[in-house]
């Protein structure tokens, strides 16, 4: 235990995670696993993934076959912020108050969640809600044709491919097999 290197293990899991993004935005698209991608997109809640990836380069790049990786943490740029309430936790402790908060978590504005993000609680309708009470989901704003998009369950990551194919792609493709 003691000799365990928690960096590792946590870049590792970062390495993992986006490479299970991007293999489910492959499975959406039906884009097969030797064929090359043009390019994929990472943002990321958080600096230490984008410094565990950019460790992991290489090893990225093999596992997720695509030419170019692009890394960031601008979020704002890719990606439109929803909010949701922890049911479960929330519910156990509201009780009946439960659905008021849950409405009013629902009708937060972008504004009000980079706050809640940046802060890491709120208050709503007199109850303080912190990062365990509402899960915050990062969606993929741009080009739906082009790109496919997958994130992450607690919202942390999200992994976008370049769909284009062109001659060059298949062209490796053979040139493999």
């Amino acid at each position: 235990e003691s000799r365990m290197n928690r960096r590792a293990e946590a870049r590792f899991r970062t390495l993992q995670q986006t490479v299970t993004l991007a293999r489910v935005a492959r499975e959406r698209r039906r884009i097969r696993n030797n064929l090359p991608l043009r390019s994929v997109t990472v943002v990321a809640a958080n600096e230490e993934d984008v410094e565990a990836l950019q460790y992991l380069m290489p090893y990225f790049l093999g596992e997720v076959n695509a030419w170019d990786v692009q890394l960031s943490t601008e979020w704002e740029k890719m990606c439109l912020l929803k909010v949701q309430p922890n049911w479960k936790d929330l519910g156990k402790r509201l009780g009946k108050q439960m659905k008021n908060v849950a409405s009013a978590i629902n009708a937060f504005t972008s504004a009000e969640i980079v706050n809640f993000m940046n802060t890491g609680e709120v208050t709503v309708c007199g109850f303080t809600l912190t990062k365990e009470d509402i899960v915050v989901k990062r969606e993929f704003n741009g080009d739906a044709k082009r790109y496919e998009a997958a994130a992450s369950d607690d919202g942390s990551l999200m992994v976008a491919i370049d769909t284009t194919c062109d001659d060059a792609m298949f062209c490796e493709l053979r040139a493999r097999s």
